[in-house]
C-alpha cells in the first residue's frame, strides 16, 4: 500500500532532524517508495530543511535535471567544504579553551532565526537569538538551533567552552596557536585524548589499533594525510604552556630526514593503525613557547603516510598505589575536584553535579559502598575491578576503522558505542566485520602515567566526600 495515510506528518517530523548518514539515506528512499512523485514535489516547499532535503535527493536520483543543478539550494554549502550536508547549522569556536575569551561563528544552511543557550538547556524559540559573531569570556556548554516561524528547523549544535583558570594553566598542558606552512588545512589538537579506537587522521577514517601505555592520553595534534608530501622547513607550529616531551609517529616503511628528527632519540615504543601501518616513534623535550617542524617530505622523499605529534607534560612518572596512598596524607579535594572536570577527563565518562556524560558507575555516594583503596586501585589499575556492564567492546568495521569502547545501546539496525575518550558513535549494525567483547575496563589504563600520586590522592579524596 503506497502513502503513510493519516501518519505522513508525525513520521515527517520524526525524521526531519536526522544527521546519521545511513539512516536518513534509509529515510529518503523509503520516502520514494511511499510516496507518489506528486507528494514529493509539493514537499519540496516543506517548511523543514531535512523534509525538502529528502524530496530533492529523491528526484534527483530519478534523473530531475532541473532539481540537479539546483543541488546546492537543497544541500548547502557543506559539501564544497566536505562537511556534513545533512547538518542544517554548523556552530564553530576560535578555542575550545581558553584564557580570555574565544569567538563563536554560525553557520547556517537553514532559512530562519538561529537560537542558542550557554547553559546546556535545549534552545526554544524565545531564546537568545544570534545576530552576528559571539564572544565568550566564561565556561559554558553552548546549544544551538535554527528557527522558522516557532518552530525548529535544524538539529542541535553542541559546544563544551573551557576557560582555563589560573591554577590549570600552570598545571594542565595546552596546545594553542596551531598553524600549518604551505597547506590549505586545520589543526586542532585532542587534548589529553589519544586512545585506541581514537581517529588518525583527520581525512581519513583509520583508527589507532595499539598505543604504548606511556603515551594513551596524551594530547594528539591530529594531523591531514593529504599533506604527507609537504617539504616545507616549518611546516607545523605551535604554542604549549608547559615544558613537554615530544613524540613524532613516522611511517615504519622508511626513516625520517635528519632535518626533521634532530635532536631527537628514537624510542622502542610504536603505534598501529586499523589500516595495517606501524609507526615507529621518536621523541624530544620542548620547552613551553613556541614549537616547530618541518613537512613529512622534508628531504623528498620520506614517508608515504603523513606523521603524527603526540605531546605529554614533561617530568610525568609512572605511579604506583603505595605513592598514591602515602599521598592521601596531604589530599587536596578541591584541587582534585579540577582535575576531575579538567585534564583527568573524568567527566568524559562519568556525570558528577549535573556535569559529564552519564555512562560510567555513579560515583554519588560511592564511599558508602567502597573504601579509598578501592578508588585509588580503581584509576590506576582499572581492569582488577571490573563493574559488570562496564567492561570493553571492540568493533571492526567494514570501513577500515577499529573502535574500542562500551556497548551502550544496540538493536538489529544499529550499534551505540562510547569510545574511551567518551565520545558517542553510533554505527550501522551491517557494517560491522568483527567483534570482540574484552575482559578489559571501559576505563582508560593511562592514568598511572598521566597523574602523579599527588593527584590521584586528590581525586580520590574529593569523589569519596561526593553524595
Amino acid at each position: 500500500r503506497i502513502g503513510w495515510g493519516k501518519n505522513s506528518v508525525a513520521i515527517l517530523d520524526a525524521v526531519a532532524y536526522e544527521t546519521d548518514r545511513v539512516a536518513y539515506y534509509t529515510n529518503w528512499q523509503v520516502m520514494r517508495r511511499q510516496l507518489p512523485e506528486g507528494k514529493r514535489r509539493e514537499l519540496l516547499e516543506n517548511g523543514l530543511l531535512g523534509i525538502r532535503r529528502m524530496a530533492a535527493l529523491g528526484l534527483m536520483e530519478e534523473g530531475d535535471r532541473d532539481l540537479q543543478q539546483r543541488a546546492g539550494e537543497f544541500l548547502g554549502g557543506t559539501v564544497a567544504d566536505g562537511g556534513n550536508p545533512l547538518k542544517g547549522l554548523t556552530v564553530s569556536a576560535s578555542e575550545a579553551h581558553f584564557r580570555k575569551s574565544t569567538r563563536i561563528r554560525f553557520a547556517a544552511a537553514t532559512p530562519g532565526d538561529t537560537r542558542y543557550t550557554l547553559d546546556g538547556s535545549e534552545p526554544t524559540a524565545k531564546s537568545a537569538k544570534v545576530k552576528g559573531e559571539l564572544t565568550l569570556s566564561e565556561t559554558a556548554t553552548l546549544k544551538a538551533a535554527v528557527f522558522k516561524e516557532g518552530r525548529r528547523e535544524s538539529g542541535i549544535e553542541t559546544l563544551t567552552l573551557h576557560k582555563i583558570s589560573d591554577s590549570e594553566w600552570r598545571d594542565r598542558l595546552f596546545v594553542r596557536s596551531i598553524h600549518v606552512g604551505g597547506s590549505a588545512h586545520s589543526y586542532r589538537a585532542q587534548l589529553d585524548g589519544l586512545q585506541r579506537g581514537t581517529l588518525v587522521y583527520v581525512d581519513r577514517n583509520y583508527t589507532f589499533t595499539e598505543i604504548p601505555e606511556a603515551l594513551a592520553g596524551a594530547t594528539h595534534i591530529r594531523t591531514h594525510n593529504d599533506d604527507k608530501s609537504n617539504t616545507e622547513p616549518e611546516f607545523l607550529r605551535f604554542e604549549i604552556n608547559l615544558p613537554a616531551t615530544l613524540y613524532l609517529a613516522y611511517d615504519g616503511r622508511t626513516t625520517p630526514s635528519k632535518d626533521l628528527v634532530t635532536g631527537m632519540e628514537q624510542t622502542a615504543m610504536t603505534v598501529r593503525m586499523s589500516n595495517g601501518e606501524s609507526f615507529p616513534v621518536y621523541r624530544c623535550t620542548v620547552q613551553a613557547g613556541e614549537v616547530v617542524l618541518g613537512g613529512n617530505k622534508l628531504a623528498g622523499s620520506d614517508g608515504e603516510s603523513m606523521y603524527q605529534v603526540f605531546l605529554t607534560k614533561t617530568g610525568l612518572r609512572k605511579t604506583n598505589i603505595t605513592a598514591a596512598t602515602n599521598a592521601m596524607a596531604k589530599a587536596n579535594p578541591k584541587h582534585g575536584e579540577e582535575i576531575f572536570f579538567g585534564r583527568g577527563t573524568c567527566f568524559a565518562c562519568h556525570q558528577v553535579k549535573g556535569k559529564g556524560v552519564p555512562i560510567g558507575p555513579d560515583l554519588n555516594e560511592i564511599n558508602k559502598r567502597h573504601d579509598e583503596d578501592y578508588v585509588i586501585r580503581s584509576i590506576l589499575v582499572p581492569d582488577e575491578y571490573i563493574v559488570e556492564g562496564f567492561q570493553q567492546t571492540s568493533l571492526e568495521m567494514n570501513d577500515g576503522r577499529k573502535l574500542f569502547g562500551m556497548i551502550q545501546e544496540e538493536t538489529e539496525q544499529s550499534v551505540e558505542i562510547y569510545l574511551l575518550t567518551g565520545q558517542q558513535i553510533s554505527v550501522n549494525a551491517k557494517d560491522i566485520q568483527a567483534r570482540n567483547d574484552a575482559k578489559n575496563s571501559s576505563m582508560p589504563s593511562n592514568f598511572c602515567y598521566t597523574l602523579s600520586p599527588q593527584d590521584v590522592a586528590d581525586i580520590t579524596r574529593w569523589i569519596m566526600q561526593l553524595k
